[in-house]
């Protein structure tokens, strides 16, 4: 039942009313280092409308309709598409939907901290809603001529929850429906989930049932008990070898410097609540900019050698902390051209 009726060509936009076919206020043009982008085509006021997505936008029932989309265009739009399209719940506490654009609003480009873009270029148009609403708003002034720059965590990545897991067929029966939850330590393998030792990072996150506690905003700071308890199956099930030793309590951070008498000092933040958040860092005190906020590679980071270890260490887990290992992980080079590695702060 998809009609494509706008007067305004693709090429330009969408008509930015219903019965009003003037395109938005932007243009599409090659951005220096980004390959394609969009740019301001006249001065744009902060909080003006800058692009609305919420006709022009297509939604894709289910993921069996997107792969069907992509599978039936040619390699290069299709590789395009693959760029392009995101998830969003179009509603709070809805499904995610695979969601795209086929007009130029789709070639905005992010200038979030993952490109390493110059730290005077931030992003300028930003929505205000993560659901039903897909306008997004000058979050200042914006000249005739600037590049549109958004920022793309604003919505969550998580494509295992419209694709589903991956590669599940490979252990489980079409109607079996694998959970795996312990409220204590747990190191007897033979009660995980058959199959655990070739599972994936997305498929065991969704065998914990990790969505609730990473969607939950009143997430309890945690507890020394948490800490000594993540840091001693760390011990018991990744490296027999290693200590925490730090007079600094995981509840403080580390050690980061010492004072005039040699006592070992926290860094300078603390953590606490933060409004719809959960948990956050907060100053301790005033910081120079340029100041050593974070230093990492102390002896509470710790460096998973393959994904067999991080497998048993989250399995091991009571189910709350290794949901939150999950979530706070990431995966780093620690040399150049060597293997990517799981790393976490145990702080």
């Amino acid at each position: 039942d998809k009609t494509w009726g706008d007067p305004v060509p693709p090429t330009e936009g969408y008509s930015i009313e219903i019965g009003r076919p003037e395109p938005p206020p932007f243009h599409a043009k090659a951005s220096p280092g980004l390959g394609r982008g969009l740019f301001a085509s006249r001065d744009i006021k902060k909080g003006e409308v800058v692009h609305d997505g919420t006709h022009s936008d297509v939604v894709f029932p289910t993921a069996d309709h997107w792969r069907k989309y992509v599978f039936s265009l040619p390699t290069d739009l299709a590789c395009d598409t693959t760029e392009w399209h995101w998830m969003q719940r179009l509603e709070p506490g809805g499904p995610y939907k695979m969601v795209g654009s086929i007009n130029i609003s789709i070639l905005m480009n992010s200038a979030g901290d993952e490109w390493e873009m110059d730290e005077s270029v931030r992003p300028n148009t930003l929505p205000r809603e993560l659901y039903s609403d897909r306008r997004f708003y000058a979050t200042r002034d914006i000249k005739k001529g600037e590049e549109i720059l958004t920022d793309y965590d604003v919505y969550t990545t998580r494509w295992y929850e419209v694709f589903g897991p991956v590669d599940d067929s490979e252990y489980l029966d079409d109607e079996e429906e694998v959970s795996y939850i312990s409220d204590s330590i747990n190191a007897d393998e033979t009660t995980w989930p058959v199959g655990w030792e070739r599972m994936s990072f997305d498929y065991i996150w969704n065998v914990m049932d990790c969505a609730p506690l990473r969607d939950d905003p009143n997430k309890p700071l945690p507890t020394i008990e948490d800490w000594t308890t993540m840091r001693e199956v760390y011990t018991q099930v990744v490296d027999t070898a290693k200590t925490f030793v730090d007079p600094i309590p995981p509840t403080m951070g580390y050690t980061y410097g010492k004072s005039e008498d040699g006592e070992a000092l926290p860094p300078p933040y603390h953590a606490r609540t933060s409004p719809g958040k959960g948990r956050g860092l907060f100053a301790s005190r005033n910081i120079k900019m340029g100041e050593l906020v974070h230093r990492g590679g102390h002896e509470s980071d710790v460096v998973f050698p393959d994904g067999m270890s991080w497998r048993r260490y989250v399995l091991t887990l009571p189910n709350r902390l290794a949901c939150t290992i999950a979530d706070w992980n990431w995966t780093q080079r620690l040399e150049d051209g060597g293997p990517l590695r799981m790393i976490v702060n145990l702080n």
